[in-house]
């Protein structure tokens, strides 16, 4: 099921305006909060959900975003990638997941450059196509 039919199995992705899949357009200005990332060493438990390939991470790794605590939950990867920066996907992207307290969730995705008109196959294997 690719994201045209998200919002038919899970209406409140049908409602929402600023969701996956983003088409990022330029031009860039400046980013204008600060990130700052503490990632810790520590067990790893992988595990496929059947929807992706996740990585949980033992306690201990954040950022900071303006000062502010998110503690890293898990990282996951999607092939290709859901994001596009001016209409072009990369070939994978990994979603770094972080929670703070209870309530906001931060995403930062770190997006697959290769070199131009590298072969998808060169895409590690075991991360399923999503879209």
């Amino acid at each position: 099921m690719g994201p045209e039919n998200w919002g038919k199995e899970f209406p409140t992705c049908g409602k929402g305006k600023s969701q996956a899949p983003l088409n990022i357009k330029g031009p860039f200005e400046k980013v204008r909060f600060s990130i700052a990332p503490d990632y810790k060493q520590g067990q790893l438990k992988i595990v496929n959900n059947g929807h992706t390939i996740q990585v949980n991470v033992a306690n201990g790794s954040k950022i900071r975003i303006d000062g502010k605590p998110y503690d890293l939950l898990q990282f996951h990867f999607h092939r290709p990638s859901e994001e596009k920066i001016d209409s072009m996907a990369s070939h994978m992207v990994a979603h770094l997941v972080h929670k703070a307290g209870d309530t906001k969730l931060a995403v930062v995705a770190v997006l697959e450059t290769s070199p131009p008109n590298t072969p998808p196959s060169t895409v590690p294997a075991f991360c399923p196509r999503y879209l």
